[in-house]
């Protein structure tokens, strides 16, 4: 996990530098004058890990409305380059050359990073890496504030596990707790939803149909969606990795934990409907004797 921090750590810091120096120009390229901040923003929906030699979308989104962006530039940053890049970048913006266009700043990706492609009318490009490793992705584009995303490349994700009763009852307050399989470690900030049976039919559907292409990121993306349309949320879990909640209505449920960083977990619980009150009870009758026969005068 030590390892995970430090890269998603330089992810932002890297972010950082990307950001300042472009975001100047954004709106005109070389404008000295200019320094409006750019209306939108960009943002990277792709797999937080991937195995080598499996071809993967990467998708650039407009912040402000999930609008596909086309034309915007993606480049892959190793571990190894991001200090060099870091200090170019941090070295541009302290001349705050008035003449630095966004394409100089490209330039710099390309020598220290690859160049994966430009995205196309869907936002999207494919790539297949070769080498396993720990990279950064860099969308940039004139006129926004540039995206960067951490992704493992050929290393398995920490996975998640959820330890709940297997049955409860309808108002039961029960717990449910979050850990990280194999270590046993408590995860905090995970979100935990529950679905039905039968919304649960159709996530399983949807991610196996999606899951032959082998795309990640569409699975990914399709879960996120899942989970938030369709999933009934229960909470976020706490230090202890503990969340507490109590279904309103009886039915078979699947419980599901998300938190990014790890790859999700699930499980089946079943709630059960309150019993009757013994005072509503039916009395019972003697085999052969009705209630009305019982109840009748003798001659």
């Amino acid at each position: 996990m030590r390892k995970w921090s430090i890269i998603t750590l330089f992810a932002v810091a890297l972010l950082g530098m990307i950001v300042s120096p472009v975001a100047a120009f954004a709106q005109t390229g070389d404008s000295e004058e200019n320094t409006t901040p750019p209306r939108d923003g960009l943002a990277i929906v792709a797999p937080l890990a991937t195995p080598i030699n499996t071809q993967i979308s990467i998708t650039v989104f407009q912040c402000s409305d999930q609008e596909p962006v086309e034309g915007a530039g993606v480049w892959l940053v190793t571990r190894e380059e991001a200090e060099n890049l870091r200090q170019e970048m941090a070295k541009a913006k302290r001349n705050a050359n008035p003449d630095t266009s966004v394409a100089e700043y490209e330039n710099m990706l390309g020598i220290h990073g690859t160049f994966i492609a430009r995205t196309n009318s869907e936002g999207k490009v494919w790539y297949s890496f070769e080498t396993s490793g720990r990279y950064v992705l860099v969308a940039i584009l004139g006129g926004y504030v540039p995206d960067s995303r951490p992704i493992a490349v050929g290393m398995h994700l920490p996975a998640l596990a959820i330890d709940a009763p297997p049955k409860a009852q309808v108002d039961e307050n029960i717990t449910i707790t979050v850990f990280q399989r194999g270590t046993e470690d408590p995860v905090k900030d995970a979100g935990v939803w529950a679905f039905t049976r039968e919304d649960a039919a159709a996530l399983k559907e949807r991610i196996a149909s999606i899951r032959e292409s082998g795309d990640k990121s569409e699975i990914d993306a399709a879960l996120e969606e899942a989970v938030n349309t369709y999933g009934i949320f229960l909470g976020t879990t706490n230090g202890a990795g503990k969340v507490k909640y109590a279904f309103e209505k009886a039915g078979g449920y699947l419980l599901v934990t998300r938190k990014e960083g790890f790859s999700p977990a699930r499980k089946p619980i079943v709630i059960l409907p309150e019993p009757e009150p013994e005072s509503q009870a039916r009395p019972a009758t003697r085999p052969g004797i009705s209630s009305s026969s019982s109840s009748s005068t003798t001659h």
